[in-house]
Parts: structure tokens; C-alpha cells; sequence
């Protein structure tokens, strides 16, 4: 296994446990707005927590996104710093399933060439 296909695993890892946790937050934060609970300090320390799990979502999905760019095309990382440069629909459509299905795609190509000892591109 490369450096890169660990690291990518490492963070796969990361992001399915920060998941894990995601489901007993939203059960509290749906019994908190339905009850008295609503405007209570349990009500506002879940919606911190809520904050704080989709800031560290959002972070571990960069990082993958950034490792898979650095093993694909290291001169495109510069992309995801400057994120005012794409909207929401862009970055779906530049970093989503279409890009992964685009990138696996090639690099099947690229081992079926390898394979058979042809130099590709």
C-alpha cells in the first residue's frame, strides 16, 4: 500500500467515526426543538456540538480531497485554498462523484496500459 492510498484510508477511517456520531446529535437536537427544551442551555450545547462535528466533517472531506490531488495532480492543490473562487454547485461538480468516477476511470486505463507495457496518455 502507498503512502498516499494509507493516508487516504487513515482519513476514510477518521471521517466514518466523526459520522458515528453525527446520528445521537441530530436525535438530540430534534428532542430538544420539539419540547420545552428548545431555548434550554442542553438545547444550545447540542447545537455547539452540532457546529463543532460539521466543522470537523468539513475538514477530514478537505484533507481527502487534497491527499487524492497531491497523488493525481499536485499543481491543482492550490485549487482548494482559495475557496471563494468556486461556488457549492462548482466544487460538486469539480471535487464530486463525477471527478472520482473520472479519476478511477484513468487510472484504469492507465494499469490496463501498464499491463500490457504501453506508455499511457
Amino acid at each position: 500500500m502507498s503512502k498516499a492510498e494509507a493516508e487516504e484510508k487513515s482519513l476514510k477511517d477518521e471521517q466514518y467515526k466523526v459520522l458515528d456520531v453525527a446520528r445521537p446529535l441530530l436525535y438530540l437536537k430534534e428532542q430538544m426543538a420539539e419540547g420545552e427544551d428548545q431555548n434550554s442551555p442542553m438545547a444550545e450545547a447540542v447545537d455547539v456540538t452540532l457546529h463543532l462535528w460539521d466543522h470537523t466533517f468539513y475538514e477530514i472531506t478537505a484533507s481527502c480531497r487534497e491527499n487524492l490531488l497531491k497523488v493525481s495532480d499536485p499543481k491543482f492543490v492550490s485549487l482548494l485554498k482559495e475557496q471563494e473562487r468556486f461556488n457549492t454547485k462548482q466544487c460538486g461538480a469539480l471535487f464530486g462523484s463525477h471527478f472520482i468516477k473520472e479519476m478511477v476511470k484513468e487510472a484504469t486505463n492507465d494499469q490496463k496500459f501498464r499491463s500490457i507495457g504501453c506508455p499511457a496518455g
